[in-house]
């Protein structure tokens, strides 16, 4: 009991060191946003008239409604991005020809869920964007694969 006592520093120091390194490699960094990426590239053929829409939940918030109406020509994806980026609290860009969406704020609890729109008229199926919730924590995880901190 005494050489515990006598050395405890000895003995704690590499269950720390343990510890740390453990918790670096498991313990994404901190001020990442949540992210979605859509799979598809090509220009979205939307009827003159037509309204396509989805909604986006930015960090568990409100919907918000994106809208993108039908016109003589093909909606490209940056037209699609531009209409994200007129929400609150997320922005869009386009990335190898696909919409990307991240949410402006950084974190662990930053998160993005994007819904249908009507059938047939579904702007999120056109653009290839999951409907599955994106946390920053966990990054872009498989749908309904739980993490250490969930």
């Amino acid at each position: 009991m005494s050489f515990i006592k006598e050395n405890w520093v000895w003995i704690l120091s590499p269950m720390v060191l343990i510890f740390a390194i453990v918790a670096w490699l498991v313990i994404p960094p901190p001020g990442e946003p949540a992210k979605l990426s859509g799979t598809k590239t090509s220009a979205i053929s939307i009827p003159v008239g037509e309204t396509w829409t989805m909604t986006i939940a930015v960090n568990q918030g409100t919907r918000q409604l994106v809208s993108v109406l039908g016109k003589n020509e093909p909606v490209s994806m940056k037209e699609v991005a531009a209409a994200i980026n007129a929400l609150n609290g997320v922005s869009a860009r386009v990335v190898n020809g696909a919409v990307e969406i991240t949410t402006d704020e950084a974190g662990y609890d930053s998160s993005l869920q994007v819904r249908s729109g009507a059938v047939e008229m579904d702007l999120s199926s056109a653009c290839g964007i999951s409907k599955e919730i994106t946390y920053a924590r966990s990054g872009e995880v498989a749908p309904h694969q739980y993490l250490l901190f969930d």
